[in-house]
């Protein structure tokens, strides 16, 4: 998983995805990171569930739209 928390405890509000690594000007590599929060069904909409993962996935139906 690309995830990183920030302080000591992990909690939602402190959580962050790593989305990539990048040589700045100076040759020294720097990370980006983008907030990490649940999407809502309002969001995502409804044609699909979450899975075992904890993750939403569309059903085929909407896949094959």
């Amino acid at each position: 998983n690309n995830y990183v928390c920030v302080g000591s405890e992990c909690s939602e509000d402190k959580l962050y995805r790593i989305i990539g690594t990048f040589k700045n000007e100076e040759g020294k590599y720097e990370t980006k990171l983008i907030k990490a929060t649940q999407a809502t069904t309002t969001e995502l909409g409804s044609d699909g569930a979450t899975n075992e993962n904890n993750m939403f996935v569309w059903n085929d139906e909407f896949l094959n739209m």
